[in-house]
């Protein structure tokens, strides 16, 4: 296997995307954007559990990932830099990332207000059948992958943010019945998916969260093509008009909608996926790894939208 690059050899810029830094970041920023556009206050603890979160789950599929390519190619698998980063530490991150997720739950079920705990019971659970496929290698469906992973972050970054501004006052744990019984457990998980599930669609299929779900797969998909090693020019071009198409759209919406916060939701996200095809066109002007940063940093628009 290849030696890790000499830590003399790797720019600043590039130890955020190493470390699995650069997708908590762009979740803060993004839930940021929200509590300005909806005005809200939400406390700290919201802030750091999302990015332990996020932090978490990009771990742990880079270290199956990993995993994964060296059980199909033990002699000479060759693994990207983030993930013989982080394979080389894992006996380091495999315990650091459990405690964490020990934290993220205790505060969830402790902390959190058990509407917002409920409604994410239906992405955790994806999240967790995604991340056991991958530990068995079904990385099959190219393009779905990339587009439940996109919509699975935008949903779990702004569902905070729906949280306080009281879209989920409706959900609860279901403890008690219409007459206050105390319901059976079966009775209490029943509620609870149900509420879940429809919680679910109702926040995801909100025009703001949808276009931002296709713009977070839009950058897994670009960053996906950009790493194989061969290019099919009908299939880079398709994307590039997307990201543009995209733009185009939420840059209408941004200026039609009514809403007092959406028009800066919406210009973040035509300002993001106008980044992305920018980026797309002119590629081979960049070297690799400066072409990942910046596809995250394209993401990272809502900086801008935070000063006005």
């Amino acid at each position: 296997m290849p030696s890790a690059p000499s830590k003399k050899t790797l720019p600043w810029w590039l130890y955020p995307n190493l470390v699995s830094l650069d997708a908590p970041l762009v979740a803060l920023v993004w839930l940021k954007l929200y509590e300005k556009a909806f005005q809200l206050a939400i406390p700290l603890e919201i802030f750091v559990t999302l990015g332990a979160t996020v932090w978490s789950i990009y771990v742990v599929d880079r270290l199956l990932d990993a995993r994964l390519t060296q059980r199909r190619s033990p002699a000479g698998a060759k693994l990207a830099a983030r993930h013989l980063y982080h394979w080389e530490r894992r006996r380091l991150l495999v315990p650091l990332v459990g405690l964490v997720l020990l934290l993220v739950l205790w505060t969830a079920f402790f902390r959190l207000p058990q509407s917002l705990t409920a409604a994410g019971l239906i992405p955790g659970l994806l999240i967790g059948f995604y991340l056991v496929g991958v530990s068995q290698g079904q990385r099959s469906l190219s393009g779905l992958k990339e587009l439940v992973s996109g919509l699975l972050f935008a949903f779990g970054t702004s569902l905070s943010a729906y949280s306080y501004a009281g879209v989920l006052r409706s959900l609860d744990f279901g403890l008690l019945g219409s007459n206050g019984e105390t319901l059976a457990a079966m009775e209490v998980l029943s509620a609870l998916l149900l509420g879940a599930v429809v919680t679910f669609g109702q926040i995801l299929f909100k025009a703001e969260v949808l276009f931002f779900g296709l713009l977070c797969a839009q950058n897994i998909f670009v960053i996906h093509l950009w790493e194989q090693p061969r290019e099919t020019p009908a299939k880079w071009d398709f994307y590039c008009w997307i990201n543009a198409l995209l733009s185009i759209l939420t840059l209408t919406l941004a200026l039609s909608v009514s809403h007092t916060g959406l028009p800066l939701l919406f210009g973040a996200i035509s300002l993001s996926a106008g980044l992305l095809a920018v980026l797309h066109r002119f590629r081979k002007r960049f070297r690799p790894r400066l072409l990942r940063v910046l596809a995250d940093v394209a993401l990272l628009t809502p900086l801008l939208f935070l000063l006005l």
